[in-house]
C-alpha cells in the first residue's frame, strides 16, 4: 500500500487540475479509483512530472503522479468523429483536432498504427497528410503501391489545380525520403499507364521548379529501371510528345538534365524513331475514331432497345388476344364433337385437324374441283373438235414446248400431290436439287477453314485478356524447345543485336516437370508483371534459372538489372509466393485424384462381383456346417477378412489339399475371381493420409484467398479478378475432390459391414489392408489353379459318402471317384449331407 497523490489532467492549458490523495496497491488500483472519484470515462494512464509513462519499477517511487488519457484512445475517439460526422462544419472541426493532436509524438504514434492512416487524397485530408510527414512511420505507410498510383493519378488528371500542385509537393517529399525505393514504386506504377496523355499531361508541368524536377526524376527512373526492349517505345514517345526538350528548361538542375540525356543516348535500339512515333501515333487516332464509332453505336442500340420495350408490350396486348381466341375455337371444337352424328352404313375416318391443316385440306380441295373444271372442258372440247392450244412453259429459264409426248394424263377423283424431295446438304459442299428435275447443272459452293498460325499473334490494343492467356496449348517435346530458338540476324541492322538469340512464347506455354521449366515460368512471370507482354523476349533473360543463383553484378543488362530492387517489394514478393503455392497445389490434387479414382473403382467392382459374392457364400455356408455341432457359431452372417490369406494353411493330414482347394472346386468361376480382383494392386490407398492432405490443401486455398482479399491491392481489377477466379477453381476443385473422397470411404465402410457383418469391426479396415489381402489372395488363387493336386478324399469316406447319398436319393449314378466327389459337393449345396462328412474330408 503506497500514498499517492493523482492529479487529473484532462482540460485545457491553464485550467485548474484536480487531484486526490489515495492509498493504491498498483497502478491499475490508483487508475480504478481516480476514475470513480473524479466520475471520469474513458482510457487513462500515469505518467510522472515529466510526461514519461510509470510502470511498475517506477511506481513505488513517485509521489505525485498525473492520470491523463490514453494516446491510443484518443487516436481512436477522433477517428470516430470524423466517421460519425454528419456536415461538412462537423468533419472539419475534427480534422483540425486531429492536425493539433498531432503535434505530440506519442498521440501521432498511436495514430499511424489505426485503419484511418493514409487517408485518401482530398482537400480535406491535405493538412492531416502534410502535418504526419513530419513522421519517418508516417513516409513509411505512404510507400506503396496503391497510395502511390492515386497520388500519380491525382498529380496527372485532377481538374483542380491546387490539388494537384499538393499531389506534386507530396511526391516531392516522398522522392526525397523514400530514395531509389520510390522511383521503383514510381516505374512500376507507370508501367500500367498504356496511353499518350499520361505523357502529355506532364509536359506542362516541366519548368525550373522543385515540381518540374521531381517530375524529371520519375521519368528518368521509369526509363532506368524498363527493360530493353520497353526502352526505346519510352524514348520515342518522351521525343515525340516534346518532353526531351522541356527537360532542358531545368538550368537549375544541370546534373538531374545531364543523366537525363545520357539516358537517352544509351539506348542503341533507338532506329527511325520519328517513322515508327509517327506509325504509333497514326494508330492512335484510329483508334479514338474507333472509340467514337463504339459510342454512336451503343447509341443506336440504346434508341433499339427502347422501341423493342415498345414493342414488347404491344406483343404481349396481341398475345392475349391471340389466347381468347383460342379458348373461344376450343369451345367450338367441343360444342362440335357433342353434336356430331355419325350414320351406320357410311365409314368415316376422323382426324384432328389443326387450324393451319385445316386451311391446307381446303385449299387442296379447292385445287381439286378447279382441276377437275378444266379436265371436264378439255374433254367436252375434244368431243366438239376444237384443236388445242399449245402453250410454253418456262421453268428456270428453260422453254419447254407442251406437246402430247410430254403431257402426262390427270387422273380423275381425289388428287394426290407430289411433294419435292428434301435437299441433301454436305458438310463442305451444298447441292441444288435431283439433276433429272430441272435438268440443271450442279452447284458447289466450298468453305475454307482459316489457317492456324502458332508463332505470331497480334494483339489489339484494346484486346480484354493478356497475351499469356491467348498463347495457343500445344504438345511440346524437347525437340520442338530446339527448333523454337531462332537466330534473328536479317532483320537486325545493329552486329550487337544479332547476338541475342529469341525463344517463342508458345513454347513457355507448356510447362516441363522440372528445374529449367520452373526457371522459364518464373523469369516469364516477372517478364508478364513489368513489361507490355510483347510476344518475344531475350534469352539472356533465362540466365536465373534459380532465384538463388541469379548473378546481381551486372546491373545493365538482362533481367539481373531490375530483378534485384523488384525482389525487394514485399508485395511481389507475395505475388510470387502465391503463383507458386498455386502451382503446388494443383500438383498435388493431380497426385491425389487418380489414386483415389482408382480405389473407388476397385470398390465398384468388389461390390458388384457375382464371383466374389459367390466366394463369400461358400466360404460362410462350409463354416457354418463345419460348426454345425457348435451352436453359438453355426449361424454366422460374416467372417473375418483377415483369414482369405490364412485358408491356404488350413490343410489335410497328408498337407496335399487345403481348405483354399476345396472353395476353388466348389467356386463355378474362379478365372474370373482371379480377373475381377487384379484390380486390387491398383486401390492400396491410405484414406487417413489422403483426408489429412485434402485438409492442408483446404487451409493452403484459405490462405491464398485471403492474401487475395488483404495483402495483394495493387494489381488492376481485371487482373485481380484473374486471379481470384483462379484460386476460386482450385477451391471448388480441391472441395469436388474432398466430397469424393467421403463417398469413397463411405462406399468402402459400407462394403466391409456387407462382408464381415460387424460394424465395430469393420470400421477398423482401411482400402491400404483391405486390398493388400486380396491381392495376397489373387495371387494364392493362381497359385492354387496352377497346381494339378486334385481333391481325392480315402475309399472309407467315399463308402461313407455313398451311403448316406443312397439314404437320400434312392439311384445314384457315378463312373469314378471324381464323379462321385462332384456329386457329394453338389449335395453339399443342397444340404443333403451331414456336417461330420465334410469334417472329415477337410481334416
Amino acid at each position: 500500500m503506497q500514498q499517492i497523490r493523482i492529479i487529473l489532467d484532462i482540460g485545457r492549458p491553464g485550467e485548474e487540475k484536480p487531484s486526490l490523495d489515495i492509498k493504491a496497491t498498483s497502478i491499475q488500483d490508483a487508475i480504478d479509483q481516480s476514475v470513480q472519484h473524479f466520475c471520469v470515462e474513458g482510457v487513462f494512464i500515469l505518467t510522472d512530472m515529466e510526461g514519461i509513462p510509470l510502470n511498475q519499477l517506477t511506481f513505488p517511487k513517485i509521489k505525485t503522479a498525473i492520470m491523463t488519457m490514453s494516446p491510443a484512445f484518443v487516436a481512436r475517439q477522433s477517428i470516430l468523429k470524423i466517421k460519425k460526422a454528419t456536415t461538412e462544419n462537423e468533419k472539419e472541426k475534427a480534422i483540425n483536432e486531429i492536425v493539433k493532436e498531432l503535434q505530440n509524438q506519442t498521440y501521432a504514434r498511436e495514430f499511424f498504427k489505426t485503419t484511418l492512416f493514409p487517408p485518401p487524397f482530398n482537400k480535406q485530408n491535405i493538412k492531416i497528410i502534410k502535418t504526419s510527414m513530419r513522421y519517418k512511420d508516417s513516409i513509411k505507410l505512404m510507400l506503396n503501391d496503391k497510395y502511390i498510383q492515386e497520388l500519380y493519378n491525382i498529380m496527372c488528371t485532377h481538374e483542380d489545380l491546387e490539388i494537384r500542385l499538393h499531389a506534386a509537393e507530396i511526391l516531392n517529399v516522398l522522392c526525397i525520403s523514400g530514395g531509389e525505393i520510390f522511383i521503383v514504386y514510381a516505374a512500376k506504377v507507370f508501367a500500367e499507364k498504356r496511353d499518350e496523355y499520361k505523357y502529355r499531361s506532364l509536359l506542362p508541368m516541366i519548368g525550373n521548379t522543385q515540381i518540374g524536377a521531381t517530375v524529371v526524376a520519375l521519368l528518368l527512373g521509369i526509363l532506368k529501371c524498363s527493360p530493353e526492349g520497353r526502352k526505346s517505345k519510352i524514348v520515342m514517345d518522351f521525343k515525340y510528345v516534346g518532353i526531351t526538350e522541356a527537360v532542358k528548361k531545368l538550368k537549375s538542375y544541370k546534373l538531374l538534365v545531364a543523366n537525363f540525356e545520357k539516358a537517352l543516348k544509351d539506348d542503341c535500339q533507338i532506329i527511325n524513331y520519328d517513322q515508327r512515333s509517327k506509325r504509333e501515333w497514326k494508330r492512335v487516332e484510329e483508334i479514338r475514331q474507333n472509340s467514337i464509332q463504339l459510342e454512336n453505336r451503343i447509341k443506336a442500340l440504346c434508341l433499339d432497345k427502347e422501341r423493342a420495350l415498345k414493342s414488347k408490350e404491344e406483343l404481349s396486348m396481341i398475345l392475349e388476344q391471340k389466347k381468347q381466341e383460342i379458348i373461344k375455337c376450343n369451345e367450338d371444337i367441343k360444342f362440335l364433337k357433342e353434336h356430331t352424328e355419325v350414320r351406320n352404313n357410311i365409314s368415316i375416318t376422323i382426324r384432328k385437324l389443326t387450324r393451319i391443316e385445316l386451311i391446307e385440306e381446303i385449299a387442296k380441295t379447292n385445287r381439286d374441283i378447279e382441276l377437275f373444271t378444266k379436265e371436264k372442258e378439255c374433254l367436252l372440247n375434244e368431243i366438239e373438235g376444237i384443236p388445242k392450244e399449245k402453250k410454253k412453259v418456262n421453268v428456270n429459264n428453260f422453254l419447254e414446248q407442251n406437246d402430247k409426248e410430254k403431257r402426262k394424263p390427270i387422273p380423275r377423283g381425289n388428287f394426290i400431290s407430289k411433294r419435292v424431295p428434301t435437299q441433301n446438304f454436305s458438310h463442305s459442299k451444298i447441292n441444288c436439287l435431283c439433276e433429272n428435275t430441272f435438268n440443271q447443272p450442279k452447284i458447289e459452293l466450298s468453305v475454307y477453314l482459316p489457317e492456324l498460325k502458332w508463332n505470331r499473334i497480334i494483339l489489339k490494343p484494346d484486346h480484354p485478356k493478356c497475351l499469356w492467356d491467348l498463347l495457343p496449348e500445344k504438345k511440346l517435346n524437347i525437340s520442338d524447345v530446339e527448333n523454337s530458338f531462332k537466330i534473328e540476324e536479317q532483320c537486325s541492322t545493329n552486329p550487337v543485336i544479332s547476338r541475342y538469340k529469341y525463344i517463342d512464347l508458345c513454347v513457355l506455354r507448356n510447362k516441363f516437370p522440372s528445374s529449367v521449366s520452373l526457371g522459364i515460368d518464373i523469369n516469364n512471370f516477372y517478364y508478364r508483371q513489368i513489361t507490355e507482354r510483347d510476344g518475344k523476349f531475350l534469352i539472356d533473360t533465362l540466365k536465373g534459372i534459380h532465384l538463388n543463383e541469379l548473378d546481381y553484378s551486372d546491373g545493365g543488362k538482362g533481367i539481373e538489372g531490375w530483378l534485384k530492387p523488384l525482389l525487394e517489394i514485399p508485395a511481389f514478393q507475395i505475388k510470387l509466393k502465391m503463383w507458386v503455392e498455386s502451382m503446388l497445389i494443383e500438383n498435388e490434387i493431380n497426385r491425389i485424384t487418380p489414386l483415389i479414382q482408382n480405389c473407388f473403382k476397385a470398390i465398384e467392382v468388389v461390390k458388384s462381383s457375382r464371383s466374389f459374392k459367390e466366394l463369400m457364400n461358400i466360404i460362410l455356408v462350409t463354416g457354418n456346417y463345419l460348426n454345425a455341432d457348435y451352436p453359438s457359431i453355426r449361424c454366422a452372417d460374416g467372417f473375418q477378412i483377415d483369414l482369405l490369406i490364412k485358408l491356404r494353411e488350413t490343410r489335410l493330414p497328408q498337407k496335399q489339399v487345403s481348405m483354399l482347394d476345396f472353395v476353388i472346386k466348389i467356386h463355378s468361376n474362379p478365372e474370373q475371381l482371379i480377373e475381377e480382383l487384379s484390380i486390387s494392386s491398383f486401390a492400396k490407398i491410405d484414406l487417413n493420409e489422403l483426408i489429412k492432405d485434402i485438409k492442408e490443401l483446404i487451409l493452403k486455398c484459405s490462405s491464398l484467398k485471403q492474401i487475395i482479399q488483404t495483402q495483394i491491392i495493387s494489381l488492376p481489377s481485371k487482373q485481380q479478378s484473374h486471379i481470384t477466379e483462379e484460386v476460386n477453381t482450385l477451391m471448388a476443385r480441391v472441395i469436388y475432390l474432398r466430397d469424393f473422397i467421403i463417398k469413397t470411404a463411405k462406399k468402402f465402410y459400407q462394403m466391409m459391414y456387407w462382408i464381415i457383418g460387424i460394424p465395430a469391426v469393420a470400421v477398423e479396415y482401411n482400402p491400404i489392408t483391405f486390398f493388400g489381402i486380396l491381392e495376397q489372395f489373387t495371387q494364392q488363387l493362381k497359385e492354387s489353379l496352377e497346381d494339378k493336386t486334385e481333391l481325392k478324399p480315402s475309399v472309407t469316406l467315399i463308402n461313407r459318402a455313398f451311403t448316406e447319398m443312397t439314404r437320400r436319393e434312392k439311384q445314384v449314378h457315378f463312373s469314378d471317384q471324381d464323379d462321385l466327389l462332384a456329386k457329394v459337393i453338389n449335395c453339399l449345396k443342397k444340404g443333403k449331407i451331414k456336417s461330420s462328412i465334410l469334417r472329415k474330408i477337410l481334416n
